[in-house]
């Protein structure tokens, strides 16, 4: 006789993470990033803008070997919130009602943690090369609210309109140089949908091949999946802790490069 599988349902989950959660989580994987870069690699090691020779010399010292290892687990580790900020990103379009001030939110977040960001990464108040990944929210969130506007007139005939707004969502992100900003945007789109089509294993599946060349970002996924929207966070909140964590790891940085 076959067996029948109870559906997957956020109240038949052992495990769940309200929304609060999820954000402090984002925060600390946000944290660890910035240590990675700005404390270690680029105050401790001071391996901004060192030549190869100069890199192998630096890292012909064991201890100095560690520490770059660690660097780099920390970076690795970080990559979980990709996923993570994608849903966080399609709940808060979804939940909020006020969307123009959700978008001024995610501007001033952008702007505001900018030249942070600059500095924490590159030593610079100003890096072109470049951008904030706040600007990938920015932009996410600029298109998963166009999806939702126009949602209700979507028609099979229109499959070829929404791919060419994410495709032009992404496209915003590579010309301003957004930093992991084109895969940002693909996850935000993908779970849009999926989750609206009650297909969860696809959002699951498709946003593992996504971010698999990121490993262990396919775990943050984990993440999505016992996300259960309780506690409703501000998100003001947290732009103000990201831009606060950037500038605090950028002075320690630049006191360690010095």
């Amino acid at each position: 006789m076959p067996i029948r599988l109870s559906s997957i349902r956020p109240e038949n989950r052992t495990i769940k993470i309200s929304e609060l959660n999820l954000h402090w989580i984002g925060i600390l994987l946000l944290c660890l990033s910035t240590l990675s870069t700005a404390v270690i690699q680029r105050g401790m090691l001071r391996l901004d803008g060192a030549s190869p020779a100069e890199m192998e010399q630096i890292m012909a010292s064991g201890a100095t070997a560690q520490w770059a290892v660690q660097a780099m687990l920390l970076t690795m580790t970080a990559t979980l919130a990709l996923p993570l900020y994608a849903k966080l990103l399609v709940e808060a379009v979804d939940q909020t009602e006020d969307k123009r001030r959700l978008l001024l939110e995610l501007g001033g977040c952008a702007l505001a943690s900018e030249v942070p960001y600059d500095w924490a990464m590159s030593g610079k108040l100003w890096n072109s090369g470049v951008q904030n990944p706040a600007w990938g929210l920015l932009i996410g969130g600029v298109m998963l609210l166009f999806f939702q506007r126009k949602e209700g007139n979507f028609q099979k005939r229109d499959i070829a309109a929404q791919a060419v707004a994410v495709a032009a969502a992404a496209a915003w992100t590579i010309l301003l140089r957004v930093h992991l900003g084109a895969l940002l945007v693909l996850l935000c789109a993908l779970f849009f949908f999926a989750y609206r089509a009650k297909k969860e294993w696809i959002a699951l599946a498709a946003g593992a091949a996504l971010t698999l060349f990121y490993f262990p970002a396919p775990l943050g996924l984990l993440l999505v999946h016992w996300y259960d929207n309780k506690s409703r966070a501000r998100t003001w909140v947290f732009c103000m802790l990201y831009t606060a964590q950037l500038i605090v790891f950028g002075i320690l940085g630049g006191i360690l490069a010095s």
